[in-house]
C-alpha cells in the first residue's frame, strides 16, 4: 500500500525478554518502511486555537490534559521555580497545584525526566534514584494518595512505571555489524527497580538511547530521537514489529575501549521522533528527521526553519495520516491527545517572539 513497504528480517533477531529474565528466543520481527510519501503527501494545516501562556508560567515544557488542564514542566533553577511540576486551569492559566519541590530532602527532586501516559504523570529522577507517579482525574482533585514513589537505582535517560515494575530504555543496548559490536542486550526492558544493574564490562550507549514510550493495555511503543525508528512490543515485552523511515539518518558512532562508551556526531542534526502521546485509537508522533546546520535558527534555542511533521499510527502500528503543524519550529515541542481522537495539543517556543504557546490542531481521521 501507499506510504509503506513491508518485509521480513532476514536473519532472526536475538533478544532477552525483559533484560533481566535471560533469553527469549529467536524471532523474526516484521519491519514495516514509511517511504518518503508519508513527507510529501502530508497536508498542512493550522492551529484552530493558539494560546499564549503567561510569562509568570516558567515551564520549559508542557503537557494537556482532558482538554482542561496544563501539566507545566519546570526547570530546576531556583531563579525560575521551586517545584518541578506545576497543573493550571488552561482556560484561564490559574494555577491549582505545585508539586514536588526541588532539593534534596526526602520528599524532594533533584533532576526529572517527566511525561504523561494515559492518566499518569512519570517522574524519573536518577540522581535520587526513584520513579514518582501522580495519578490524574477529569476533576483534577489530587491528594497525597495520588502521588507515589518508587525505587528505581536503574540507570536510564528514560523510563516510566509500567505494571509495578519500571520500563526502561536500555543505556547499555548497542548493535552495529560494521564496527562489530554486540552488546546482547534488548532495547527496553522491564524491571524491578529497587535493586541496580550489573554493569561492569557494558557498553555505555546512554547517549544514544534517548526514545520515547507510550503504551496501551496490551503495546507498547518505543521511538528513537536520532534515529527514525519505532519499535512495538506486546505487554511481555517482546518486539513484535519496527518502523523504519522515512528518512535514513546517517549517523557516525565512535566507541572507547578505554571507556566503554559510544558516542555519535552527524554533518546535520538528527532529530527524529521529539515527542509522542496516545488514546484508545492512535499513537501520535511529532517529527522532523534530517535538519541541516543552516536550518538552525540561533536567535531562539531549539529552532529550527523545518516543519515539524506529526505522523500517526494505529496500535498494530498501522499508518493512518501525515500532517505538517504550520508554525511549530521547536525541536522540544511536546504533543498530547484531545478527548476528541481528531484533536491534538502541542506545547511550542514561538519562533519569532520565543512565547511559550499551546497550539491546538484539528485533524481529519477516519475510521
Amino acid at each position: 500500500m501507499k506510504h509503506i513497504r513491508m518485509l521480513l528480517i532476514a536473519s532472526a533477531l536475538f533478544y532477552l525478554c525483559g533484560c533481566m529474565n535471560g533469553p527469549q528466543g529467536k524471532s523474526v520481527v516484521p519491519e514495516i518502511y514509511l517511504d518518503e510519501s508519508v513527507k510529501t503527501d502530508a497536508k498542512k494545516i493550522s492551529a484552530e486555537v493558539e494560546m499564549i501562556i503567561p510569562e509568570e508560567i516558567l515551564s520549559f515544557n508542557g503537557f494537556v490534559y482532558k482538554d482542561k488542564y496544563l501539566i507545566g514542566i519546570n526547570p530546576n533553577r531556583p531563579a525560575y521555580s521551586k517545584t518541578s511540576i506545576s497543573i493550571y486551569e488552561l482556560s484561564s492559566f490559574k494555577e491549582l497545584y505545585s508539586l514536588l519541590p526541588y532539593g534534596n530532602g526526602p520528599n524532594e527532586v533533584l533532576i526529572i525526566d517527566a511525561s504523561i501516559v494515559n492518566d499518569t504523570i512519570h517522574i524519573n529522577d536518577p540522581a535520587k534514584r526513584k520513579m514518582i507517579t501522580i495519578a490524574l482525574n477529569d476533576s483534577m482533585d489530587i491528594s497525597s494518595e495520588s502521588i507515589k514513589s518508587y525505587d528505581n537505582n536503574i540507570f536510564s535517560q528514560k523510563a516510566i512505571l509500567y505494571k509495578g515494575k519500571i520500563l526502561y530504555s536500555n543505556p547499555f543496548y548497542f548493535e552495529h555489524e560494521k564496527m562489530n559490536l554486540h552488546s546482547g542486550e534488548q532495547k527496553v526492558c522491564l524491571a524491578e527497580g529497587k535493586n541496580s544493574l550489573n554493569i561492569r564490562n557494558k557498553i555505555n550507549a546512554s547517549n544514544i538511547t534517548r526514545g520515547q514510550m507510550t503504551h496501551n493495555s496490551s503495546k507498547i511503543f518505543y521511538s528513537e530521537k536520532i534515529s527514525a525508528v519505532i519499535d512495538i512490543y506486546d505487554s511481555d515485552i517482546n518486539l513484535i514489529k519496527r518502523i523504519k523511515g522515512p528518512d535514513d539518518i546517517k549517523v557516525r558512532y565512535h566507541y572507547s575501549e578505554e571507556t566503554r562508551e559510544v558516542g555519535y556526531w552527524s554533518d546535520c542534526m538528527p532529530v527524529a521522533y521529539i515527542s509522542a502521546c496516545s488514546n484508545d485509537k492512535y499513537v501520535y508522533y511529532l517529527y522532523y528527521g534530517i535538519i541541516k546546520n543552516d536550518e538552525v535558527k540561533g536567535s531562539i534555542i531549539g529552532q529550527v526553519d523545518s516543519g515539524c511533521y506529526l505522523f500517526v499510527f494505529d496500535w498494530n502500528g498501522g499508518f493512518k495520516d501525515s500532517y505538517i503543524l504550520d508554525g511549530v519550529h521547536s525541536i522540544t515541542a511536546g504533543v498530547s491527545p484531545g478527548t476528541d481522537t481528531n484533536d491534538i495539543y502541542v506545547f511550542n517556543i514561538d519562533q519569532d517572539t520565543g512565547d511559550s504557546k499551546i497550539l491546538k490542531y484539528r485533524l481529519n481521521l477516519h475510521g
